[in-house]
């Protein structure tokens, strides 16, 4: 199960009474409707019986209160700076509830026969406070009879008669002429949707771990039908199980994610093209003349969501061209790097480097497309939970009456190894491309 899945869809809670204030909701829990799935080191996750949420429980061994409910809430507020630049329905938002330290003492009870018999001795977390916080937020496998998700890779062609980035990535593509002229990742993000269709199918049917567009497709129960060489065959048989075909959930996922891309290959623009050499000089640049406080001014920056929406300049860049963004980001590292700095070039570096690590993230960014059947007679909150009538988004298709879609952004997460890592990424795809690409008779 990919990362997207184990973080977000691993459980959820019965909530009675709800009660809002500025940055928490106030919640009641019932331990009887709580089901255990699992834990990490740090947290420890369940599920309900009765609703499509799940609750993150803190476990006893962390101490350090106020540096948990800072992360709680920097997670919900990159998630509610993400519902603003893409659309709100493509991004799920979570919420952080404050209940009653006795409910969560009665859910550690309830759940204690589930858990293994090595980590028993850590307990949820309650200490001495009357109540407790925890991170609140959708199940993005419940309801769906098949998930699918997708890694788009990066968007934009960034040379002239070059692929793009990921699509030079996978060894595969390097020698599969069909993939280098249809360009999967181009494919996706194109506005025609029968590109875009003819791009998920590709990917849908190859049989290779090395295909280009990354695609990974989940039953209810979790069970996982994308994964490389023969369990790739095992897709067709599926679909047909659930009463789909492949063109069918190209089709339809190819219209539910179309939201989801021009907004993504303006982010991506901030890391294209040139900016990755720049980004190590600038880098290098701000430790030599803002020294480690710079830098951790700038990790700490990673987590502000308000900064980063600043300096993202969302009304700029909404009306911007990918083009135009990369372009300017490009200039403005080079006049960076042109001048002697003075200390508020020291914060103009911060604000250039924010953006190059949020495009970073994009190229890396997944959606999951849930699709899901209502049975004859059945109503549910399905609009509420974000989903779409798939006969609103193909009203021509015959096929589409009782299904439903939902397409989530999910995976964008920034990090400073970034500025490294990508260096010379281009330049050394392009240049093993052109190693292994046939030349012109």
């Amino acid at each position: 199960m990919p990362v997207l899945l184990v973080s977000v869809a691993l459980g959820g809670t019965f909530l009675l009474a709800r009660r809002r204030t500025d940055m928490t909701t106030a919640s009641r829990i019932s331990p009887r409707d709580m089901q255990y799935l699992c834990e990490g080191s740090s947290n420890l996750l369940c599920k309900a019986k009765s609703d499509g949420y799940v609750l993150q429980f803190k476990k006893d061994v962390c101490k350090d209160r106020t540096s948990q409910m800072i992360d709680l809430e920097r997670h919900r507020l990159m998630q509610q700076f993400l519902a603003r630049w893409f659309a709100g329905s493509n991004v799920s938002v979570p919420e952080i509830l404050s209940v009653p330290a006795s409910d969560v003492r009665a859910v550690d009870a309830h759940i204690l026969a589930s858990r293994s018999k090595a980590v028993r001795k850590e307990r949820l977390d309650v200490g001495s406070d009357i109540r407790v916080m925890l991170l609140r937020r959708e199940d993005l496998l419940s309801p769906a009879c098949v998930s699918l998700e997708v890694t788009p890779g990066c968007g934009l062609q960034e040379l002239q008669g070059i692929p793009s980035r990921h699509c030079m990535m996978y060894s595969e593509s390097l020698l599969n002429p069909t993939q280098m002229q249809n360009d999967p990742n181009l494919q996706v993000f194109s506005a025609d949707m029968a590109e875009r269709s003819a791009g998920l199918a590709a990917s849908l049917r190859e049989k290779s771990d090395q295909h280009c567009l990354r695609t990974e497709m989940f039953g209810a129960d979790g069970a996982c039908f994308g994964l490389a060489g023969s369990a790739r065959g095992d897709v067709e048989k599926f679909l047909q199980q659930v009463g789909l075909s492949v063109e069918e959930i190209s089709k339809l996922g190819a219209q539910a994610i179309r939201p989801v891309l021009a907004p993504l290959q303006k982010l991506q623009a901030f890391a294209a093209g040139n900016a990755e050499k720049y980004a190590a000089e600038v880098f290098a640049a701000l430790h030599n003349q803002g020294g480690q406080a710079a830098v951790d001014d700038l990790l700490d920056g990673l987590n502000d969501a308000k900064l980063i929406e600043a300096v993202v300049g969302k009304a700029r860049a909404q009306r911007s061209s990918p083009n135009a963004i990369r372009v300017q980001q490009e200039q403005e590292a080079v006049k960076l790097l042109s001048h002697k700095w003075k200390s508020y070039q020291v914060e103009e570096a911060k604000r250039w480097l924010l953006r190059f690590l949020l495009g970073r993230a994009s190229f890396q960014a997944k959606v999951l497309l849930n699709f899901y059947q209502e049975s004859q007679g059945q109503t549910g909150p399905w609009a509420e939970q974000r989903f779409q009538r798939a006969s609103e988004l193909l009203p021509k298709e015959g096929w589409t009456s009782g299904w439903w879609v939902r397409a989530t952004l999910v995976g964008i997460e920034l990090n400073l190894d970034e500025i490294a890592r990508s260096s010379a990424e281009l330049e050394t795809l392009v240049a093993k491309y052109k190693e292994v690409s046939p030349r012109p008779s």
